[in-house]
């Protein structure tokens, strides 16, 4: 059997009867992950940013300041959207035995499975990733918009 692009794309995109598109398997706890993450993740940056400078009686943060706060708003972001990420992940995964299941009854499979560290499997080595990751994007982000308005 060969592999072909054009059989996999229709597979991906065919609808099977009685079930969704494979394509937008784990698309809801994506989008409500993207979105509220990304709220969380911008947010809690200028909250950390604004208490530093506060505090310092400062108006704005020096660029070791902004990395400390984009780091901890990354750990934040990490640690509440990481289930949701997990879910999206066995949704996936399910859908690629050709089992598609939806979003709820995945969850409390994950959890008579594993209880709640099932939503957490993997999340040290990512929250390692998120701080420094956070800590480049968000002060080179500011940085640059300050630039540009300058």
């Amino acid at each position: 059997m060969t592999w072909s692009f054009r059989k996999a794309l229709l597979d991906t995109i065919r609808p099977t009867p009685g079930k969704s598109r494979s394509i937008y398997v784990g698309f809801a706890p994506h989008f409500v992950m993207e979105s509220l993450g990304r709220g969380v993740y911008v947010s809690a940056y200028e909250f950390f940013k604004k208490q530093i400078a506060n505090n310092q009686g400062r108006v704005s943060c020096t660029t070791q300041e902004r990395m400390l706060c984009a780091g901890l708003s990354g750990f934040l972001t990490c640690s509440l959207c990481f289930p949701l990420d997990s879910l999206r992940s066995r949704l996936i995964a399910s859908s690629l035995s050709g089992q598609i299941v939806d979003p709820i009854s995945m969850a409390r499979t994950m959890a008579k499975e594993g209880g709640h560290k099932a939503f957490f499997r993997g999340f040290g080595v990512t929250a390692l990733r998120a701080g420094p990751v956070a800590a480049t994007v968000l002060p080179v982000y500011d940085k640059t918009l300050e630039w540009l308005n300058s």
